[in-house]
């Protein structure tokens, strides 16, 4: 039994280590299986120098049911057609604890992408009654301006000029979602 126990230890240790977090910078290469924190001016960057035509966003957390399953679409679509589009994964890990759970999850999907976490801001005062802005909240209002129907899950499409051309809602389902963003690169 001690002998599964150190085993079991071990193992799960080496699988909450396989996605490092990477503090904030202008990083040139990302490399897969890394995690680095970004806020929505740095991600905006990184996307504008990105010569892909096509650059997709998709906003999860590991405990987001939906972004659970989209996530195999997601993955699907990308490498249908990676020759056109350049993915990039957005999380929101707020406590150390969540990333062990984060990366628990990729490493159950076999996830090969490096993730983008979303850094928290330290002005979060802003309220709207009794709801108070999150980070996520101010991360998707600066890539999307005025965008209502976001939550964990969002998708957006950005062009070669990194001009907005497709935003996902809660309205449409997965597999809407997939059918209007090919409708989108075929054109």
């Amino acid at each position: 039994m001690k002998l599964f126990l150190i085993f079991f230890g071990i193992f799960a240790t080496a699988q909450t280590q396989a996605f490092k977090l990477i503090s904030l910078g202008d990083f040139e290469f990302v490399q897969k299986k890394e995690v680095y924190g970004v806020n929505a001016e740095v991600l905006q960057k990184k996307i504008g120098k990105d010569q892909s035509q096509y650059k997709l966003i998709y906003t999860f957390t590991d405990w987001c049911k939906p972004c659970r399953e989209m996530m195999p679409q997601i993955i699907t679509f990308i490498h249908e057609n990676e020759s056109k589009v350049s993915p990039y994964f957005v999380t929101d890990l707020r406590k150390e604890r969540d990333q062990k759970y984060l990366s628990n999850y990729l490493n159950s999907i076999n996830f090969e992408f490096p993730v983008y976490n979303i850094l928290l801001e330290s002005n979060i005062d802003d309220r709207k009654g009794k709801y108070v802005k999150t980070s996520y909240d101010r991360f998707v209002q600066k890539l999307t301006k005025g965008h209502q129907n976001y939550g964990y899950g969002l998708i957006l499409l950005f062009d070669n000029d990194s001009h907005l051309l497709y935003k996902s809602t809660y309205l449409e389902n997965h597999d809407q979602i997939i059918q209007n963003i090919k409708k989108l690169i075929i054109q």
